[in-house]
């Protein structure tokens, strides 16, 4: 995986301020597991990669086994 700046930022549903990965959603960030039912669809239908890190957070995966999951599917999409 290459070297990847992480940067804490603070999500705009609990608050909490983290480096953990985040949606961005226009000006809104969040946690995966913090976006709303109509977020939640709307990230969902613009990728398959975007529904599964959410099923993966949602389902309690979190850190650097996360960032991995996250990496390896855009990596897997760029290959396509």
């Amino acid at each position: 995986m290459p070297d990847v700046q992480r940067v804490a930022l603070t999500c705009d549903q609990c608050g909490q301020t983290d480096d953990h990965p985040k949606v961005h959603i226009g000006e809104v960030t969040k946690h995966h597991d913090c976006l709303n039912f109509q977020e939640d669809e709307m990230v969902r239908t613009s990728s398959p990669q975007a529904a599964t890190i959410i099923d993966d957070c949602k389902g309690g995966l979190r850190g650097e086994k996360l960032l991995a999951r996250i990496e390896k599917l855009h990596s897997s999409a760029k290959g396509k």
